[in-house]
């Protein structure tokens, strides 16, 4: 479901990773939250991608098929350091973001459903839901973190 994803949108190609944690890390790290999150009964994997993105530098992403409960995290091909003070810190951060979302995304596809009646897609109280979702999202991740 990825691929057909990546090839119609053209946002993302796989790539081989340059720096920062090994694969092998990375899949330890989605192991051990995967399960903090009581989420085992997923089937979820590590995609490393490079995001083309113009408009921001993209760390990260999900794409799911919440009915098979399967999830792919998308990783940048090249991780940089945001508000961590390393890379594979960031990296963890990333992927438990992408985890967290996933863990609400049924909450947040209801809530958002019931905003797109009101309102047109990326605009008005829509933007700022998609807003709010970010900044909970990032509280809950770095406090899950600060553990």
């Amino acid at each position: 479901f990825i691929y057909n994803y990546m090839k119609k949108n053209e946002i993302l190609s796989l790539a081989k990773k340059k720096k920062g944690l090994s694969k092998k890390e990375l899949d330890k790290i989605l192991e051990k939250w995967q399960k903090k999150l009581g989420m085992d009964d997923w089937k979820m994997d590590i995609k490393i991608v490079n995001f083309k993105r113009n408009d921001y530098r993209q760390s990260g992403d999900f794409k799911a098929n919440r009915k098979k409960k399967q999830a792919s995290i998308l990783l940048t091909v090249d991780p940089f350091p945001r508000n961590q003070p390393t890379i594979a810190r960031q990296e963890e951060q990333t992927i438990l973001h992408e985890l967290i979302h996933i863990f609400l995304w049924e909450f947040d596809a209801f809530a958002e459903k019931i905003i797109l009646k009101n309102c047109e897609e990326y605009k008005g109280d829509h933007i700022k839901y998609l807003e709010k979702l970010e900044k909970t999202v990032d509280g809950l991740t770095l406090a899950f973190l600060k553990k």
